[in-house]
């Protein structure tokens, strides 16, 4: 996570708080980049019989798919 391309922090589990410094902070808009990246899990069982096949999104029907 970054705050004006100055990075606050990661958290890979629970609680995903990040105390953001005052002094990467600026006057007026600010700019907060997030990535998120899959866990290692879904990696591993990528080729097995666990992984469920992901819809595609012409057949999405659900607001947030």
């Amino acid at each position: 996570m970054s705050v004006n391309d100055v990075h606050v922090g990661a958290r890979a589990w629970a609680p995903y708080r990040v105390t953001i410094p005052a002094d990467a902070l600026r006057p007026g808009g600010n700019e907060l980049r997030v990535r998120v990246a899959p866990s290692a899990a879904n990696r591993y069982y990528a080729e097995t019989a666990a992984s469920a096949p992901s819809p595609s999104r012409a057949d999405c029907s659900r607001p947030r798919c």
